[in-house]
């Protein structure tokens, strides 16, 4: 086979001979998925959407069994901008006791800090928990277990701040006013206090002659 050269470029391998047959080239490429990087300008409904619908897909692939239901869960997600205490809430029908959607909240779940925390997904796969255990489960066993399986936030609260918090904290900080220092004395007052104890001399005077 005469002599074999290796050439590395990249993560590209490419052996080449020089013998009298025909070139052999040999060429392997190894993709591998980068984390997506994260959003440098303002979060969007639209992004939040996209990420949620890109870990429910994810999540599909790990765990096949509840494939369906994240297909389904995807279809029905909803974005909610007067949504500030609860992240995420599973609406289901008063009639049928059916899950109806699963609605995300656009002021908490888009500050840049929430959005790029593994609470986001925690707060994602507590809800489709409640899609799956249904709406009698509550917070119950069966609940417990198919939210650990999933990987969600068992707990039943979360600690991200919202959007309209860090408003109120910045109208707060506008609101303070500094306190000018108290002014000096004026000099009328300065002389009434130096000609206080004259005056007070001249009277204890009049009333001792009296």
């Amino acid at each position: 086979w005469g002599r074999i050269s290796r050439i590395m470029a990249g993560r590209r391998r490419v052996v080449q001979s020089d013998s009298d047959d025909d070139d052999v080239v040999v060429v392997t490429k190894t993709i591998r998925k980068s984390p997506p990087k994260p959003l440098n300008r303002k979060i969007e409904a639209s992004d939040v959407l996209a990420k949620a619908r890109r870990l429910l897909t994810e999540k599909a692939e790990k765990l096949p069994e509840h494939r369906q239901a994240f297909n389904r869960i995807s279809q029905r997600l909803e974005t909610s901008s007067r949504m500030s205490s609860s992240a995420a809430k599973t609406v289901f029908d008063t009639a049928s006791r059916q899950p109806r959607c699963i609605r995300l909240s656009i002021p908490i779940l888009s500050v840049p800090t929430n959005f790029n925390s593994s609470d986001f997904e925690g707060v994602l796969f507590h809800e489709c928990a409640h899609w799956i255990a249904g709406l009698d489960a509550q917070h119950g066993a069966r609940w417990r277990q198919i939210c650990s399986q999933l990987g969600g936030i068992v707990s039943c609260g979360h600690s991200m701040v919202s959007q309209n918090d860090l408003d109120d904290d910045e109208e707060e900080e506008e609101e303070i006013e500094e306190v000018a220092p108290p002014s000096p004395p004026s000099r009328r007052r300065k002389r009434a206090r130096q000609s206080l104890p004259a005056a007070a001399h001249d009277l204890i005077s009049q009333i001792i002659q009296f």
